[in-house]
């Protein structure tokens, strides 16, 4: 059941296709947790505690523009999706997009698709990140993230940052203001 459905999948439309041909792939990573009955906890171990004693991940990695699925991998249920995204990097072209939610950020990660001259579209672990920007001379200076936000006027922002543990990751921060009920539901 599970490979028919994996081959009902389709590419994108053709609007989307128009709008992403500057990327050689559009990668969708992704990971879905399956609990297991509990007697495969050995080969399958789970988050435990009140999670499920046994659990297995399955990984997807989906190129959008052609409906192709390039990576199907099972790991343990207890693997964190944090450490795993450099294991789908190896044998994607350079120009690639790789979209994923927030699970996935990490620093190395994102600065091997740069190293490989590809892109990435994802949610900001902003609590765990240290950020920096450029100065006019070159040189990085520590930016407050938190500092910007409560001063900035509820605007569209786009700014060029530097972050990761060793200064290694060059992006575009976007900043878009949500609605005050929306805000409140993510600090939650």
């Amino acid at each position: 059941m599970f490979a028919e459905a994996l081959q009902m999948t389709t590419p994108a439309p053709a609007r989307a296709i128009a709008l992403l041909a500057a990327f050689s792939e559009v990668n969708l990573l992704d990971s879905s947790t399956i609990t297991l009955p509990e007697t495969l906890k050995t080969e399958y171990p789970g988050c435990g505690g009140g999670g499920a004693k046994a659990a297995a991940k399955l990984y997807l990695v989906l190129n959008y523009l052609t409906g192709g699925y390039h990576t199907m991998q099972i790991e343990a249920g207890r693997k964190a999706d944090q450490n795993m995204g450099e294991k789908f990097l190896a044998g994607h072209s350079p120009g690639a997009l790789w979209i994923f939610d927030l699970g996935f950020f990490n620093a190395p990660f994102l600065a091997q698709i740069a190293a490989a001259a590809s892109f990435f579209v994802c949610r900001l672990a902003a609590s765990q990140t240290v950020f920096y920007c450029p100065r006019a001379a070159g040189q990085l200076e520590p930016f407050d993230l938190d500092h910007f936000l409560m001063r900035a006027p509820r605007k569209l922002f786009e700014l060029g940052i530097v972050f990761g543990p060793e200064q290694q990751v060059s992006a575009r921060l976007i900043i878009t203001p949500v609605p005050k009920e929306v805000a409140a539901t993510r600090r939650r």
